[in-house]
């Protein structure tokens, strides 16, 4: 183990200060790195040399320290000066120590500091962070006031500051309290003082301040407490946060534009994975946020845009364009829905695409309103087309089918010639039907609605219901226990139950079971969106179902459609079901279909539930005799038809006189003898309607009868004034009894 005076020597070696080690003749034994440094001295200069050899002018006094530490006494001095190798005389403090190892071999240390070098050091690097705060304190870019604490009034005040209040000059904020100079209330003075009393500091304090101008603005204050001699002073540090708070409100607002929009809008990174999503994507898409966050919008994807209409999409967004388009997408739930979205990518300050804004509007239920529109447009051309050949082709028909019967009810039933005549009579009314099919799809038939009991008209049809679809499907009639009463013309709503059955009785074609229900349903104001024709409240429900073989969804789709038919060749027209809806929906209706393949089809048709203290239709009255004496001005401008009619009035007896014209028929009714009784005219003519016909007669003849005729739709005919008056009417074409009872009807009544 090395001896005591080894250990000092190592310890004298490392010393962080200026320190050597002496033996007895003063001759140096160590050194420490600072003692040569600051005597700027060698390993030689020291090494086997006595202290007084190098230091030859060391004085007497320093020389008797020496012996006396020798001797064993320890001595030190503050502030004493210190000569150098280079002459340089410092002040310094000292210590000298003796030491004495195991062999009491005796020898002294000596330490000092340069405490002058220090102080001057320390003073220095004081007066320059003075400088520094002092610079900091005026150009700092914060506003920096410090004021006295206990008055309020500012002490020193930095350019910040200045320029924040508008001040021009340091004078106009310096030595003026800060209630003097608007920047506090005294309540928010007392209140800021109170915080810094009890805490030493505040922070975040929010007030509203004036500028030496008026202009007020909102302001943040830091606020610490210190103690500076003998009174407290407070330094304060303002910021200006107008405009920020001004931007937070905005972002507020536009948050809550975006929250509350009813468009979805789902912002995703680069990668295409969803960071953001507002509530109208949870409504929109079934998903929640918290499901959609960090998924890709692919798990939106219906699978019915192609891979192509994705590849452009991308190719769009990737050039950094806006993407517009349609998606036919899926909700969690499966079902699929359409949106209309615009998507646009977000670039950096570099130019790179970070992210992806789309903007998604459900359009599902305006698409599915389009495409009625487009439907009802269609079915409105075809309407009108049917509308325009319908006179001409029911005022031919009127004669073919007229001048059959009459024929047919003069030819004997052995002639040859007859059978030729029931052909020419039978293709006349399938004619006469397929006018009134493509009237009642388009909603241009005439009807003649009345008070009808659903479940009564049901069970009178119930063994022609029977006959009619054979003895392999079986017909069963559920109907309410309560009154199924609607407003309807009896013979279109038998049509539209005749036609659902033999629909029903086709798709079974090897047997199965009819079923036909009425009910009551109350439909509020969310149903009849998909059914534009029908209003809110109760309906009767006629439901028709059958076992068949159902339909697909694009049948279905279609099945509304004219001359849409999925029956073989010459099995259908293809007007059925159009006939049906246009019924429904001109008695202000709706129809539903519901069909899976090999699972049966049920059709739906709510009709309005006509109110208590409504009559059912009576009863039809006795026969009236068809046969008749009284005289008749036949209004007709086509001669064929105007000669049919009078051929059969004049065959039930009645006196007859005609016109081709209404200004002919005034003139005739000027002078007829005997008096006429009754005009049957039609309705639409050259120079005058038969509506404005019958009102000059009037003038000369108040209680003639009227009867109008018309092979035209029944816009045409309620913009000529004819319908919902007191005159009666009669659909062309017509047979020669239907005639003379509808005469017979007008002549009976009072």
């Amino acid at each position: 183990m090395p001896d005591f005076a080894q250990q000092l020597k190592t310890l004298i070696e490392n010393s962080a200060v200026a320190a050597a080690m002496f033996d007895m003749e003063m001759r140096y034994m160590a050194w420490s790195r600072h003692w040569r440094l600051e005597y700027h001295l060698g390993e030689q200069d020291l090494l086997g040399r006595s202290h007084y050899e190098v230091f030859p002018e060391i004085s007497a006094e320093w020389k008797a320290v020496h012996r006396r530490c020798l001797a064993g006494a320890a001595e030190s001095k503050d502030d004493d000066p210190f000569p150098r190798a280079n002459g340089q005389v410092d002040v310094v403090r000292w210590s000298v120590q003796p030491w004495r190892n195991e062999a009491n071999q005796v020898g002294g240390l000596i330490m000092f500091t340069d405490v002058v070098t220090e102080y001057k050091r320390v003073a220095e690097a004081l007066r320059i962070s003075e400088r520094n705060l002092g610079t900091i304190f005026r150009e700092s870019p914060v506003a920096l006031a410090v004021s006295d604490f206990e008055t309020g009034r500012i002490l020193e005040a930095n350019t910040a500051l200045l320029c924040l209040l508008r001040a021009s000059s340091r004078d106009q904020v310096v030595g003026r309290t800060s209630i003097e100079l608007g920047m506090f209330t005294p309540d928010d003075r007392l209140r800021l003082v109170q915080s810094v009393r009890s805490q030493g500091r505040l922070e975040g304090f929010v007030t509203t301040m004036n500028r030496l101008d008026g202009e007020e603005f909102l302001a943040e204050l830091c606020v610490s407490s210190y103690a500076d001699r003998h009174r407290r002073i407070l330094l304060s540090s303002l910021v200006d946060i107008s405009e920020r708070k001004r931007a937070e409100a905005e972002r507020t607002r536009l948050i809550a534009a975006i929250e509350q929009a009813a468009e979805t809008i789902v912002i995703t990174d680069a990668s295409g994975k969803i960071v953001y999503a507002n509530p109208a994507f949870e409504k929109t898409s079934g998903y929640t946020i918290a499901e959609a966050l960090g998924e890709n919008p692919r798990i939106l994807k219906s699978g019915k845009q192609a891979a192509d209409f994705y590849r452009q999409l991308w190719q769009t967004l990737g050039r950094g364009e806006v993407w517009r388009g349609r998606f036919e997408n899926q909700r969690k739930d499966g079902t699929l829905y359409l949106e209309d979205a615009t998507i646009s990518p977000v670039l950096d300050e570099s130019g790179r695409i970070v992210n992806y804004i789309g903007v998604k509007l459900d359009v599902t239920r305006e698409a599915q309103l389009q495409a009625q529109l487009l439907q009802a447009q269609k079915m409105e051309s075809i309407g009108r087309l049917a509308g325009g050949v319908a006179h001409d082709f029911n005022n031919l028909l009127t004669v073919i089918n007229g001048y059959s019967d009459m024929a047919l009810a003069d030819l004997p039933s052995d002639q040859p010639l007859r059978g030729y005549l029931e052909e020419i009579r039978a293709a006349g009314e399938r004619a006469a039907g397929l006018t009134r099919q493509l009237l009642a799809f388009s909603r241009k038939q005439i009807l003649l609605p009345e008070v009808l009991n659903l479940n009564h008209v049901l069970e009178n049809m119930q063994s022609m219901l029977r006959r009619l679809v054979g003895e392999d499907i079986e017909v069963r009639l559920a109907l309410s226990p309560h009154d199924s009463t609607v407003r309807a013309d009896l013979h279109q709503l038998e049509q539209v139950i005749l036609n659902l059955s033999v629909n029903a009785r086709d798709a079974m074609p090897r047997g199965g079971r009819l079923l036909i229900e009425t009910g009551l349903v109350m439909r509020d104001g969310e149903y009849p969106v998909s059914h534009p024709d029908a209003k809110p409240g109760r309906y009767v429900v006629l439901t028709v179902s059958d076992t068949g073989v159902g339909m697909d969804r694009e049948t279905q789709e279609r099945i509304f459609e004219p001359f849409f038919t999925s029956k073989g060749i010459g099995q259908g027209t293809g007007l059925g079901l159009a006939m049906v809806q246009g019924i429904v929906a001109q008695s202000g209706g709706y129809i539903d279909v519901y069909s899976e393949l090999g699972h049966g089809t049920t059709f739906k048709i709510g009709l309005p539930e006509v109110g208590e203290g409504q009559a059912e239709r009576s009863e039809a009255p006795g026969a009236l005799a068809l046969t008749g004496s009284e005289t008749i001005l036949v209004v007709e401008d086509q001669s064929s038809v105007r000669e049919y009619v009078v051929s059969a009035l004049r065959a039930y007896g009645y006196h007859v006189v005609s016109a081709a014209s209404p200004v002919e028929a005034l003139a005739i009714s000027k002078h007829a003898n005997p008096r006429i009784e009754m005009v049957l005219s039609d309705v639409v003519m050259p120079q005058m309607s038969g509506r404005e016909l019958v009102d000059r007669l009037r003038v000369m003849q108040p209680e003639i009868k009227v009867l109008f005729m018309s092979g035209y739709t029944e816009n045409v005919v309620i913009h000529y004034g004819v319908l919902g008056g007191r005159e009666q009417f009669i659909q062309k074409p017509f047979k020669p009894d239907e005639l003379a009872r509808k005469v017979r009807d007008v002549f009976g009544r009072p």
